[in-house]
């Protein structure tokens, strides 16, 4: 995609995915301009909030770059130059933190979450309150922001989620089941969408942060790693090549961004590491968050990581899981920007 040079952007060449269903999708979005916009030659007369959200919902789910601007050009009679700008503008508004951070896209070109923090600034507005950053990195991206949540909702996520824990599990490679392993040895439970008032507050602030619909993450899983529990080294998105693979991804595409919340903090012990990154590891830190991002899924991206084991004390976290689209059902109410098919 070419993006327009402004205060925080220089040109850069970016494409929305390079995958082989850009047809198929490219399909679907065509019959939905023919279907919403028929007999609307007349730019003037399509409905511009539908148009930003059908551009943005392309752009997350993988289509190529081209193909968004060509139905523009030709299914809406733009000339080239107001489809290129609006494509621009469209990126802007809804990816901010993505689109703006010239030096993020150069090493990641496609559409991923992102937190608005490309300039000089060591805080991020979450709405409600001021997230500090700590650190930050492009190769893996990873951001730890401090102050994410307060005491209080850290200590209701542990509080309510106590009484629901049971051994975690990871996913099978060959089947897509979930599966009891050594290889991770803590306690979970996940909360639904929006279950109660501090679940909901933190979904919200998470939303706002990385500007990505709700629609489109995994409801929210709170860990306890008791001495000597740990997540070994893993990847959070799915790999291609596992035969369970599909099982995953078919309904919401996968994974491609992850913030884990650190509700309290152990006696010792308890980092998560990223042995790609030079070794980095983030210590616990009540209220802290870390995020980390990979636009495909492939070890390339240096987000390996894993959780260390606890040492003293016990390490609480709760986790949240970005997919690339997707269609989430929320209390009855339907949230995804769109039904169309996920990569």
């Amino acid at each position: 995609m070419i993006l327009e040079t402004s205060e925080h952007t220089q040109t850069n060449e970016l494409v929305f995915s390079a995958t082989d269903k850009s047809a198929s999708l490219a399909n679907v979005l065509h019959n939905h301009i023919n279907a919403t916009y028929v007999d609307s030659a007349d730019f003037s007369k399509v409905d511009e909030a539908e148009l930003d959200t059908w551009i943005a919902t392309a752009a997350r789910l993988g289509l190529d770059y081209q193909v968004v601007h060509d139905e523009l050009t030709s299914n809406l009679g733009l000339v080239p130059e107001a489809a290129q700008q609006r494509i621009a503008e469209t990126m802007r508004r809804y990816f901010p933190g993505y689109a703006g951070n010239a030096e993020l896209v150069k090493f990641h070109p496609y559409v991923v979450p992102e937190p608005k923090v490309f300039d000089e600034s060591q805080t991020l507005d979450l709405g409600d309150r001021i997230g500090i950053v700590q650190a930050q990195m492009i190769l893996p991206r990873i951001v730890v922001i401090d102050n994410f949540l307060d005491r209080a909702e850290c200590e209701a996520l542990m509080r309510e989620a106590q009484p629901r824990l049971q051994r975690s599990g990871v996913v099978e490679a060959g089947t897509g089941n979930s599966m009891v392993t050594d290889y991770r040895t803590s306690e979970g439970m996940f909360f639904d969408y929006e279950e109660n008032p501090v679940v909901s507050t933190i979904e919200r602030r998470i939303e706002r942060a990385f500007h990505w619909p709700m629609a489109c993450m995994e409801t929210m899983q709170v860990l306890r790693y008791r001495p000597g529990e740990e997540y070994k080294p893993h990847q959070d998105f799915f790999d291609p090549a596992d035969l369970g693979t599909p099982r995953q991804t078919k309904l919401a595409g996968n994974r491609v961004a992850t913030v884990v919340l650190y509700l309290n903090e152990p006696v010792r012990g308890g980092g998560t590491t990223f042995p790609d990154a030079g070794g980095l590891t983030v210590q616990a830190k009540q209220g802290r968050a870390v995020f980390f991002s990979y636009c495909v899924p492939s070890a390339d991206r240096r987000t390996l990581h894993a959780a260390r084991p606890v040492l003293e004390g016990e390490k609480w976290v709760a986790v949240k899981w970005f997919r690339r689209g997707g269609v989430r059902r929320i209390k009855g109410r339907l949230l995804s920007l769109s039904a169309l098919p996920a990569i």
